[in-house]
């Protein structure tokens, strides 16, 4: 019997992996069917869900401004805390880009507010949450230790061991004139705000290698993986396929933000877990990553 074999590599992308790993580990159905935790005819885009929320709150034409481009970075980035700031660049350059006059006062603000304050936490309300409280957890943590630990559901230590650098200014010459610079000089106690900023990206980050981990542990083909994206040869993508959505279920079975609760020492707050998602779902989901 021949057996088919192939040396072509196929990329196969998660639907905005970041959203897909935060609805999975508060089992957030309205979050989770936006990036196909659940089977549909079609994908599912929350990009574009977002813009289209977005535009019947903007007057016309701006409202026909928004589109999947427009909201789609600042939509990826908010499981990594992205900034008011960032999300108006963000928008700013894409708007720019498709040749929209942001010269009238107001409008780009307008949009942005449109965009970052009402539509992204209305259309993804679960993952803007666990994100928020995430962060509001680093608090917590360095209340009591300096650094924070935890282990990936894969059995991967994770250290965010995040510090202010100590400096020492030295005053010197060059050619002539006096100049005073500043060189390292050790570390001083927790940076704080790096901290908060850093977890949620990092708790996430976590999540998506513990994946990639556990599915390609025991994988004998040829395989190239970065972050969500995962390249195989077209002959094994079937298999590949089946593989990551089988251990993507066995993964989030399990209490994955329960369990990073109790071992960094914090409480999960009433609410945050909503339980209105079937995990095992995604083993039937087409679009969960193709």
């Amino acid at each position: 019997k021949t057996k088919w074999t192939s040396g072509h590599a196929c990329g196969s992308d998660a639907t905005q992996s970041g959203i897909q790993h935060l609805s999975a580990m508060t089992l957030d159905r309205q979050g989770g069917s936006l990036v196909n935790l659940e089977p549909g005819e079609k994908p599912r885009d929350g990009y574009k869900t977002v813009a289209e929320y977005a535009a019947k709150l903007l007057p016309s034409p701006y409202n026909s401004w928004l589109n999947r481009k427009v909201s789609k970075r600042t939509c990826m980035t908010v499981p990594y805390g992205v900034s008011r700031n960032s999300s108006r660049s963000y928008i700013r350059k894409e708007l720019i880009d498709q040749g929209r006059d942001l010269s009238e006062p107001g409008v780009l603000s307008d949009i942005v507010y449109a965009i970052y304050d009402e539509a992204i936490p209305a259309i993804f309300p679960g993952p803007v949450n666990a994100m928020n409280w995430l962060q509001s957890s680093a608090l917590d943590v360095l209340s009591t230790k300096d650094d924070i630990r935890w282990t990936s559901p894969s059995g991967f230590e994770v250290i965010q061991d995040l510090r202010k650098p100590r400096g020492k200014v030295v005053k010197t010459r060059l050619m002539g004139s006096v100049v005073k610079t500043t060189v390292a000089d050790g570390m001083l106690g927790p940076d704080v705000n790096h901290h908060k900023n850093a977890l949620a990206p990092n708790v996430v980050h976590a999540a998506d290698a513990a994946l990639l981990h556990v599915t390609f542990a025991n994988w004998d083909q040829p395989v190239m993986v970065i972050h969500d994206c995962v390249l195989a040869r077209s002959c094994d993508l079937r298999q590949m396929n089946i593989e990551i959505r089988h251990h993507f279920v066995e993964m989030y079975k399990e209490p994955v933000l329960q369990n990073w609760a109790d071992q960094v020492g914090v409480t999960i707050p009433d609410g945050l877990i909503k339980n209105t998602l079937d995990i095992e779902k995604v083993n039937d989901s087409d679009y969960f990553f193709c």
